[in-house]
């Protein structure tokens, strides 16, 4: 009956229904069975009916030689279980009713038709032939449940009714039929009718009871009922202490009534004393994961795993954890294991990317990454991880080259178009990278990352208006953009116009990133270009303290350090951003204002005399 029941789940006819998890949930119980159909055959599955005896005239003359009968009711019997077995429903259903010509009064064969059509699922068929294996065997409990089953998938509850009563008449401890008798009173609504078979189950059956508990429990479960439900799935492990369907069950309701620590806990308890189970593994692991217990997420996790070595999913996401924790080689070993069961697996090679490029073995990366076919969700951010690695190892050709194919396949992805632009920033091909951005934008007109990389090249071929407008932009799409809020700071600065506005949005960026030394060097240089230069120095030394390797900040706090006549420490951070610089345009100017310097004193600065 499971197995039917399951089968039209399948094909949809359960998950019609407003309360088909509770149906669902009944036909999951005991997946370990070994009942062919459910059970519906019985033991008689592999035998061929009992009624094959020849008719017989009324004067007593035999019509057909019985020994032929018999032999061809057998050969087609056998036939119909053969092509049963293979998954051949036709020309099972064909060989049955020829069975069915020897013998028309065989119940067993018109319940093999009923297994061959729901296979088909032709129901109203195997209702039929369900109906005539009742009207011939009334008394045969497994015809009436397959009727029954049937009669529930398509709604018709009453005759599910009659069918599961008449079942209980005969055999009152029924385990199976009670519990699908109270799953049809709960799909009809009628709560009070499926406690009261569930309680008489419990009553009528006591190694039963545990069940007849935990599907009181589950029917106040749907009805959001948890308080009541857990006492129900309490008293079914009070019954069955190891009974995981119930502490599942259990946990589920606290969860839903916010007794997130009282869940765990009781799974907790439950593992160690009954485990380990493989479904309460996988409660235990979700809820790790969600409060960042990841240690103990990978010991449920390896639970999973002895119980199903193949669990691919499972697999990965110990991996996931792994990199979280910066445990690549770990992760990389739980990866490669993978690849041997799933050579296909994209995420699996995403993942195997990323470990390689945090441990500097960019081209094992980037030879991943590029394994990631088209079709693949993860392609796009494959490629712009391989783009980006070639980029930084100055390969730019290879990068851009990356990147075109990328966007012939997909053109819709606004962040392949960013890398691009990048890769063509660096390669100093500011024009052909204003272009592409262009095109871009016209995709992706509100992109905030593409307009703030278009307003950055504006800025590098000299169109500083440009820039402003495009920046203004940005901050116009996302009033929190840092890099745009600073961006525009900056530009005003160094146009030496807007300065109120320049400073208004250094300190907003500040706010967002205040620890950031870059933004902290434009709100210095602001206060410097107003002529604030105390407050100048303040916040560079602030800048400078954050970015000691930065050249353009030290030499900004020269520049406020000269400005104020504080000569030695000017010359001292001039002398700094030389070293640090390597820019040989920039070098020059840094070297002008240190012999400037030494040219207006007509002596040797204190930090020289100190070097001498």
């Amino acid at each position: 009956m499971k197995q039917v029941l399951k089968y039209l789940a399948v094909l949809g006819f359960l998950t019609q229904s407003g309360c088909a998890t509770f149906l669902e949930d009944l036909t999951s119980k005991d997946e370990g069975s070994e009942r062919e159909m459910g059970g519906v055959f019985g033991n008689q599955a592999d035998r061929a009916p009992a009624s094959f005896d020849p008719k017989v005239s009324g004067g007593g003359t035999d019509q057909i030689d019985p020994t032929h009968l018999r032999t061809q009711a057998d050969y087609h019997f056998t036939l119909g279980e053969t092509y049963a077995l293979a998954g051949e429903p036709d020309r099972a259903i064909e060989e049955f009713n020829l069975v069915l010509v020897y013998d028309p009064k065989s119940y067993l064969v018109h319940l093999k038709l009923a297994g061959e059509y729901i296979k088909k699922g032709k129901i109203t068929d195997a209702i039929e032939m369900s109906r005539r294996a009742v009207e011939l065997e009334p008394k045969n409990v497994e015809s009436r449940i397959l009727l029954g089953g049937l009669y529930a998938a398509i709604k018709l509850y009453d005759k599910a009714i009659e069918q599961y009563e008449a079942v209980l008449a005969e055999d009152p401890k029924n385990v199976e039929t009670s519990l699908y008798l109270g799953a049809i009173y709960s799909e009809k609504g009628e709560l009070k009718k499926a406690l009261a078979v569930f309680s008489k189950l419990g009553k009528t059956s006591k190694e039963s009871r545990h069940l007849a508990e935990y599907y009181s429990g589950r029917l106040f479960q749907q009805e959001k009922n948890h308080k009541t439900a857990i006492k129900h799935f309490q008293a079914s492990l009070t019954s069955k202490p190891d009974f995981e369907d119930a502490v599942l069950a259990e946990s589920e309701s606290l969860e839903l009534l916010k007794e997130h620590k009282k869940s765990i806990d009781l799974l907790e308890k439950f593992q160690i004393k009954h485990g380990p189970s493989e479904k309460v593994a996988q409660d235990l692991s979700r809820a790790y994961i969600e409060q960042e217990k990841y240690d103990k997420a990978l010991d449920q996790f390896e639970i999973i795993v002895s119980h199903d070595p193949s669990n691919i999913n499972v697999r990965i996401r110990m991996a996931w954890i792994m990199i979280l924790q910066k445990d690549y080689d770990a992760a990389e070993k739980q990866l490669k294991a993978v690849l041997t069961q799933a050579p296909d697996s994209d995420r699996v090679r995403l993942y195997l990317g990323s470990i390689y490029e945090e441990t500097d073995r960019p081209n094992d990366a980037v030879d991943q990454f590029l394994k990631i076919p088209v079709q693949s969700s993860y392609y796009s951010e494959a490629r712009i991880h391989a783009a980006y690695l070639r980029r930084i190892q100055g390969k730019f050709k290879e990068a851009s080259e990356i990147v075109k194919e990328a966007l012939e396949h997909r053109n819709d992805v606004p962040q392949i178009y960013a890398m691009y632009a990048s890769i063509l920033d660096e390669m100093k091909s500011y024009n052909q990278a204003i272009n592409l951005l262009g095109k871009a934008i016209e995709k992706f007109p509100r992109d905030e990352q593409l307009n703030f990389i278009l307003g950055s090249l504006y800025d590098k071929v000299g169109k500083k208006d440009k820039t402003v407008e495009t920046m203004k932009f940005v901050i116009e799409i996302n009033a929190e953009h840092v890099q745009a809020l600073n961006y525009l700071a900056y530009t005003y600065a160094e146009m030496g116009k807007e300065l109120d506005s320049a400073k208004e949005l250094a300190q907003r960026a500040i706010k967002l990133k205040p620890d950031d030394g870059f933004i902290q060097d434009t709100l210095g240089w602001v206060y410097f270009k107003r002529g604030e230069v105390k407050e100048a120095i303040k916040i560079l030394e602030i800048a400078s303290q954050l970015k000691p390797d930065e050249a353009i900040i030290a030499e900004h706090l020269g520049d406020a350090y000269y400005n104020h006549s504080l000569v030695d420490k000017a010359v001292k951070m001039y002398r700094k951003a030389a070293k640090l610089e390597k820019d040989n345009s920039v070098l020059q100017k840094l070297k002008s204002k240190i012999d400037a310097i030494e040219k207006d004193s007509g002596r040797k600065t204190a930090s020289q005399a100190d070097a001498n």
